[in-house]
């Protein structure tokens, strides 16, 4: 019965369709999925050391909701930038390859989510900052509030809640959880 603004990003609407309706299936964290859960988080206290360390850190995994459509989330950072103020950060990491196609906006996936959050907080600037697992390089991108992207994920929301049936095809990648659900 509720919206998570990292999968709404998700091209998929059998899998929000599933998510929504709870019939995700539980899986179990495989020792080498634990070990990048693990990275993540430790991607996550080293950016807030460095934040801190600036002074720039406002607060951390800052919780966000909306009733309808319901939405709840987490925001990773809530920074006080010198010329925008206090904003939100959604942190990624990513693979050389996948970096290097990051050119001139953050992936699409990312920037829903962040669209979501700012709109949940909210303010008119957020950043999505990335850093290469490779080599630490980092990349952010600046993201304006836009009211017709926020439109378009409360209608796609809304779709979706009034839908009777399941999707019957997977409209995402390749590794999309959906798959091998069967209804």
């Amino acid at each position: 019965g509720v919206f998570h603004p990292s999968q709404v990003g998700q091209p998929c609407d059998r899998l929000l369709y599933l998510g929504y309706n709870g019939l995700l299936e539980a899986y179990t964290i495989v020792p080498k999925l634990a070990r990048i859960f693990g990275c993540g988080s430790a991607l996550e206290n080293r950016v807030s050391k460095y934040f801190n360390d600036m002074g720039l850190e406002l607060e951390r995994e800052v919780p966000v909701t909306l009733d309808y459509p319901p939405i709840s989330g987490r925001i990773d950072f809530i920074i006080d930038h010198g010329e925008y103020g206090p904003m939100p950060v959604e942190l990624k990491s990513i693979n050389n390859a996948g970096f290097n196609k990051l050119t001139s906006s953050p992936k699409p996936e990312h920037l829903v989510q962040l669209q979501l959050y700012l709109a949940l907080w909210p303010v008119e600037y957020g950043t999505v900052l990335y850093e290469n697992k490779d080599n630490q390089d980092l990349k952010a991108f600046l993201v304006k509030y836009e009211q017709k992207h926020i439109d378009a994920i409360f209608n796609r929301c809304k779709a979706i809640m009034q839908m009777d049936a399941c999707p019957p095809q997977c409209g995402g990648d390749r590794w999309c959880s959906c798959k091998n659900i069967t209804i």
